[in-house]
């Protein structure tokens, strides 16, 4: 074909019908997205991305593929092709400016500019975006010059090299582009360790330690003198950002131990607040520094007060007569999950020659853990409670007990063959029970199910009480991203319901992924498992259908936060935002908690009463041992070895912990959260006691009395990851106190004689 400036009939009608197919389907396309969140979905390309994302970046790649094409019709002479093969991409790609890039680069980059400019999310974005307005500029000149659409007065001889350059331009602005996404959704998120000095010190050159703990900045307020730096630390097991309302630092986020400090070189009030927890305006997990001149405040504060935990609920009392008359044992929770077990027994046996001793057993490659040693009461009874001293999860490795009479004073390495009682998990039971409990095969971490539910339903409830708080101040867009969190950690990635609500183009997701909903559908189906099976109690299978009914529960409150918040999001005023979300922290406290609808006194594993918690200890309640006698223990076939991955990866929450815990051999006591855990601890003479510190500075000592064989034990100061160890050879009552806070941590040891 001669080049020609006026297109054939065949060309034109050709390309313009391809053309304008594209561009016709894609704007139906974007507008109904939009109108159904359908862009919010996660993308098809594995990563953080959400679908619009994905579909954006699909296109750029068709756009730059349709420009070169458009390339080879001009060097083939075939002009009208090319006019309008051009015309039409420059349309998509304004298209696709208006539907997803100009959005995203508005919420995303101009907030950012200047304060982080130099930071590789915002540079990158801001190239690409400088760079693209350029080149659209270009191509929407030389579209309305090829149309003959400009007056003669703007049209320029040396058009056609601007041609060119508008397509080198757009191959320039498509690498920036597939930076920008690398950058937002392929790239490590950045996160600084420093070492930093103990919370609220002040430390040499002017820098005080800021800690984030229990989802909260500790102090919420601070007052510091121009050139201090803020050294934040999060103590917390979940994720944290620190982002400031007025952007006057770059936001960052970080992990259970991460750190990063920031220099005040202005004066000025910043308020900042946590992306995940809390709102701008210094609401729910937020602060404010007042930065004033040198002199203007007398000191820095020389230490804070970490807030505690809310202790979780104390469990149903089991009823060891359902498992055998002779008692039970079962796994329950002292500074960790699973990490105490303990005994109940009737009818000891009289007139023994030494001392009853309990063990924990597993599979026959597993040895016997000695617990200690215990005395029966005047009724021939027996109560017994080990605590482990590592905080290990005891159902992952260990699957019954026995009880056998030993040596009086003796600490021995293996159980004698006078076996008094004992029992076993039957396998049946042991499977599910540690995909419950412990290690499940699927869930992030391959945590249990129950252990994931319990930690998902307690991240659950700080985000929904900062999406009512946000709702409730008139913050709509604090309320959207809360909202967005809210579903994510209820849905998990995959899910239709893992939606985008702030618009910002992927889904921001605070819990690990899984979702509520998941761990409620595995935690059934290991239910119906002992359920189908005939050689499980008739205990394990009424556990079972509690876990059944819960799970249930879960879900019905689960939608119902759904719906609130989708209504919520969906609300045109402030007043009908408000109506819905009023309701939704109530939802999700019933949900971790459970809710005593009957009145009387107790939350049971029934519709509409039972929640996460009722779950998990129903699930530990699955689990308990009976104890049966020497011949009974017998005939029991051989258990099952323990789970190939012993421990998950839980990071429980220290409570405060007491009762008898005779442990033979080494004893490690861990200093964290600003605490002895445990707080109180019986071992027998000879024990060695070793102190690890976990999250500060700490220093335990001998505090009373000073006993003779250990005087003058002081640690000193120790740092984080550093150990100390004593030895107690004479028994008696001992107070240890750390030297750093002798007033907030304070432990009570018990030696008994050998």
């Amino acid at each position: 074909m001669s080049k020609s400036e006026s297109p054939s009939g065949s060309t034109k009608t050709i390309v313009a019908a391809v053309i304008g197919v594209l561009l016709i389907g894609a704007s139906i396309f974007f507008v109904a997205a939009i109108n159904n969140k359908a862009g919010g979905s996660p993308g098809f390309f594995g990563t953080r991305a959400s679908l619009f994302a994905d579909i954006n970046l699909v296109a750029e790649i068709i756009l730059l593929l349709g420009l070169v094409v458009g390339y080879g019709f001009a060097r083939q002479g075939n002009i009208p092709a090319h006019q309008y093969n051009q015309t039409g991409w420059v349309l998509f790609n304004i298209i696709l400016v208006i539907f997803i890039m100009g959005g995203a680069f508005g919420r995303q980059v101009i907030p950012g500019i200047p304060a982080r400019l130099m930071q590789a999310f915002t540079l990158v974005s801001a190239i690409h975006g400088v760079l693209g307005l350029i080149t659209i500029l270009c191509g929407i000149y030389i579209l309305l010059r090829m149309n003959k659409l400009l007056p003669a007065a703007l049209r320029i001889s040396w058009w056609k090299n601007l041609m060119r350059i508008t397509l080198g331009l757009y191959w320039l602005v498509g690498l920036f582009g597939f930076g920008t996404y690398y950058v937002w959704y392929v790239a490590p998120r950045e996160e600084v360790a420093v070492s930093t000095p103990e919370p609220g010190v002040v430390a040499e050159g002017g820098k005080v330690t800021l800690p984030l703990a229990n989802y909260e900045f500790v102090p919420k307020e601070l007052t510091i003198p121009v050139g201090t730096t803020v050294v934040f630390q999060n103590f917390d097991p979940d994720a944290h950002t620190a982002t400031f309302d007025n952007d006057e630092f770059p936001a960052f986020g970080f992990q259970q131990g991460s750190t990063n400090e920031i220099t005040f070189d202005k004066v000025g009030d910043y308020q900042y607040y946590c992306e995940y927890h809390g709102s701008p305006g210094v609401s729910g997990m937020a602060g404010v520094i007042h930065v004033v001149e040198a002199g203007a405040v007398a000191a820095l504060p020389t230490s804070v007060t970490i807030p505690t935990e809310t202790p979780q609920p104390t469990p149903v009392p089991f009823e060891v007569q359902i498992l055998s008359v002779n008692g039970a044992g079962i796994f329950r929770d002292a500074s960790a999950r699973n990490d105490s077990f303990q005994l109940s027994l009737s009818g000891m046996p009289t007139g023994i020659n030494g001392t009853f001793f309990a063990w924990l057993t597993g599979g026959a490659n597993t040895s016997p853990l000695p617990l200690g040693a215990f005395p029966a009461d005047a009724g021939n009874n027996a109560q017994f409670i080990y605590l482990d001293g590592h905080g290990d999860n005891l159902v992952a490795k260990y699957s019954g007990f026995i009880v056998t009479v030993e040596a009086a004073g003796s600490t021995p390495a293996n159980p004698s063959d006078q076996i008094v009682f004992g029992g076993r998990i039957a396998d049946d039971v042991l499977g599910p029970a540690r995909a419950l409990l412990a290690v499940s095969g699927d869930a992030p971490n391959n945590t249990g199910y129950a252990l994931g539910l319990l930690d998902q339903a307690e991240e659950l409830t700080h985000h929904t009480s900062e999406l009512n708080n946000a709702a409730q101040n008139g913050d709509r867009n604090s309320m959207n991203r809360h909202i967005e969190h809210m579903y994510a950690i209820i849905s998990g990635k995959g899910s239709p319901d893992y939606i985008d609500f702030d618009g910002d183009q992927f889904v921001d997701d605070p819990g690990d992924g899984f979702g509520l909903l998941t761990y409620a559908d595995r935690i059934e189906a290991q239910a119906n498992a002992v359920l189908a099976s005939a050689n499980t109690s008739d205990n394990a299978k009424a556990q079972a259908q509690k876990l059944i009914t819960v799970a249930g529960n879960i879900r019905t409150w689960s939608k119902r936060l759904l719906e609130l918040g989708l209504g919520a999001h969906e609300a045109k005023t402030d007043d009908d935002r408000k109506a819905h979300t009023t309701e939704i922290p109530g939802v999700a406290g019933q949900l971790l908690t459970g809710i005593d609808a009957n009145g009387n006194g107790t939350v049971e594993a029934t519709t509409e009463e039972g929640g996460a918690f009722t779950l998990y200890f129903n699930a530990q309640d699955m689990a308990g041992v009976g104890a049966l006698a020497e011949a009974d223990l017998a005939a029991l076939p051989t258990p099952a070895p323990p789970t190939a991955t012993p421990e998950p990866g839980i990071t429980p929450s220290p409570t405060a912990t007491a009762g008898p815990t005779a442990t033979p051999g080494p004893v490690t006591v861990t200093l964290r959260n600003f605490e002895f855990v445990p707080t109180e601890l019986t071992v027998p003479a000879g024990a060695k006691i070793v102190f690890s510190i976990l999250d500060s500075q700490h220093g335990p000592y001998l505090s009373f009395p000073n006993s003779i064989d250990i005087a003058g034990f002081d640690a000193g100061t120790l740092n984080p990851g550093q150990t100390t160890s004593i030895t107690f050879s004479n028994p008696g009552t001992f107070t240890i106190r750390c030297g750093v806070h002798p007033n907030k941590m304070v432990m009570t040891l018990t030696v008994t004689a050998p």
